[in-house]
């Protein structure tokens, strides 16, 4: 009897952290948005600096024309 109470107990806690992680509510959870925040930012800068260039690139090409 004790061996199914433990049991129902430590699925409960395991649905109770589950809930706790969707909800951004655990440590874990807390730094696994910060680091996809992180890598956001990080490809937002990359695919700007891109644009950056290929706006550099068709700027010489235009000029290299006349």
């Amino acid at each position: 009897m004790c061996e199914c109470r433990e049991e129902l107990e430590r699925q409960q806690a395991k649905e109770r952290y589950e809930k706790l992680h969707l909800a951004g509510k655990t440590d874990e959870a807390r730094a696994d948005l910060a680091r996809l925040a992180l890598i956001k930012k990080q490809r937002e800068e990359a695919a700007k600096k891109r644009e950056e260039e290929r706006k550099g690139n068709t700027l010489n090409s235009v000029t290299d024309c006349v």
